[in-house]
């Protein structure tokens, strides 16, 4: 039945919903971590990075002002770390390890969030083993399978789970960084060609009036060349240190974007899915009640004090009743025959 509820293939009855049913999404483990996995992607996408960058002519959307940066601001960070990473590279040019070091910050609040993914994944498999276990013994049974076999066995795949989670992470933390994707590169370009346009526009609503979206008719409407050349000539014109430390944050960013995807989907595959999930058959399998000792299967099927009392008791109690039916039995036939 586990299998079944990892597969996502809920033809048994265990597995039946109908409307008003609160604990269905609880028996139904695919659907349960998928949504815990989805909810995990958007947490990390809007609150995985330390701070909003948000450029100067945009508003964040972040609410508190210690959780984002305007970039001017951001820009004189990385100009200050620059100076701090210096190397052998030639003034106008950067250390590659600034990149390393800012995408560090950045990606902080991951390992929080991470963890506790752990524990909810680790959640939703023991709430689903609870209830196969209510559906297919006694509280008794349930209750000591739970707490002598199952629980230990899943304490133990989370252990190994927050193993692999750490073993994945580390790399972000500890190592500059790599990448071969060419979503890099595009990343890079994007943000840099989105800049470019609103400056554009800017320059150009500021001296004529109008925007490249704007302007509908060119060839009737009357443009003073100039003083719009000067300004974008100016407003265009390079400067090497400062395209230098832009480009660093640049690439800080489009890197970690590139590098959140990856990680998101590791932790999915290699962890969640590999560590826990597809291990939960074996938490309670054929293989693993033929190996039960003696002394476990005792501890495990035995009653418990509780039962064995009140069993006892109502024994008594059933006794008592016996010998008075006897005696009013007895007593209904003796009287039977006085009469006659």
């Amino acid at each position: 039945m586990i299998q079944a509820a990892i597969d996502g293939v809920y033809a048994d009855p265990f597995f039946a919903s109908f409307p008003g049913q609160r604990d269905a999404f609880d028996r139904r483990l695919r659907a349960n971590v998928q949504k815990i996995l989805t909810i995990y992607a958007g947490k990390m996408c809007l609150h995985g990075h330390a701070l909003e960058i948000v450029e100067d002519d945009q508003k964040p959307t972040r609410i508190f002002s210690s959780q984002y940066v305007m970039r001017s601001e951001h820009l004189q960070v990385v100009k200050d770390l620059m100076v701090e990473c210096r190397g052998r590279e030639l003034p106008g040019t950067f250390n590659p390890l600034v990149v390393g070091d800012l995408f560090s910050r950045q990606c902080k609040p991951w390992e929080y969030i991470t963890q506790n993914l752990a524990e909810e994944v680790h959640e939703a498999a023991a709430t689903t083993f609870n209830k196969m276990m209510s559906e297919t013994c006694d509280e008794n049974t349930r209750s000591r399978l739970m707490k002598g076999l199952i629980q230990p066995s899943l304490h133990q795949l989370r252990k190994g789970l927050k193993q692999k989670l750490d073993e994945l992470l580390q790399p972000h933390l500890a190592i500059h960084p790599i990448t071969y994707n060419d979503y890099l590169t595009d990343n890079v370009r994007k943000i840099q060609g989105d800049r470019h346009d609103r400056a554009f526009d800017r320059l150009s609503l500021a001296n004529c009036g109008y925007t490249s979206e704007s302007l509908e008719n060119p060839t009737k409407t009357p443009v003073f060349l100039i003083p719009l050349l000067r300004a974008l000539k100016d407003g265009t014109r390079p400067d090497v240190e400062e395209y230098s430390v832009s480009l660093a944050a640049d690439v800080a960013a489009a890197y970690y974007k590139v590098a959140l995807k990856k990680f998101i989907d590791d932790v999915s595959v290699n962890a969640v899915e590999t560590c826990l999930i597809q291990r939960l058959p074996g938490v309670f399998s054929p293989d693993v009640a033929w190996d039960l000792s003696d002394e476990q299967v005792e501890r495990l099927g035995s009653e418990d004090t509780g039962t064995v009392t009140k069993r006892a008791e109502l024994q008594k109690k059933l006794e008592i009743l016996e010998k008075g039916l006897n005696d009013l039995d007895a007593f209904t036939a003796q009287s039977g025959a006085q009469a006659k």
